[in-house]
């Protein structure tokens, strides 16, 4: 998103607390392909499959930092610390990145009421434009890559500050119409 855009976007998103409240397609297809796929796998849900990856990397005992893009308002990033947490794990931050400046607000207020404020650090930008100032164990995409014009660009970014053993843990639909 670009320009006036990117306002658009702020002024839509402002007030929206429910981000993840996904069409009736979404769902459809989903629980259709995806879930399927996923349950082979013995996952029940794209949120597990966040979960593995990231108490994986949690396992090593290191610091590890992760990166989730498009994390609105945090919710998916307070509920994966919280299960983090409670597994153990202490080693650990999640970079949550948006565009939108009050949907972070939201997420660093939750973080901060939740008792995670140390783990949880928000970061406004435009992942069109976004350069990692970090490396990282783990990047994440929750529903967010269908709102990227320029993928290429972000993927290489992506991929330049992933780790020799990080992973970049996807789940996202686009549509026909892009």
């Amino acid at each position: 998103l670009v320009g006036s855009e990117m306002c658009i976007r702020d002024r839509i998103y402002a007030h929206c607390e429910q981000v993840h409240n996904l069409p009736p397609a979404f769902h459809y297809w989903s629980n259709r392909h995806l879930l399927p796929l996923l349950r082979e796998h013995g996952f029940d849900s794209p949120d597990a499959l966040f979960l593995k990856i990231l108490s994986e990397q949690c396992a090593s005992g290191l610091p590890v930092r992760f990166l989730s893009i498009g994390a609105g308002n945090g919710d998916l990033e307070l509920q994966l610390a919280r299960q983090l947490s409670k597994s153990g794990y202490e080693n650990f931050v999640i970079h949550c990145l948006d565009l939108n400046p009050q949907m972070l607000e939201r997420g660093r207020a939750a973080a901060e009421t939740a008792g995670f404020a140390k783990r949880l650090h928000f970061i406004q930008a435009d992942f069109n434009q976004w350069t990692a100032s970090h490396e990282y164990d783990a990047v994440m995409a929750n529903q967010a890559l269908h709102h990227v014009v320029n993928l290429e660009g972000l993927f290489g970014e992506i991929q330049r500050s992933l780790r020799a053993s990080g992973a970049f843990v996807i789940s996202d639909m686009v549509g026909r119409n892009g």
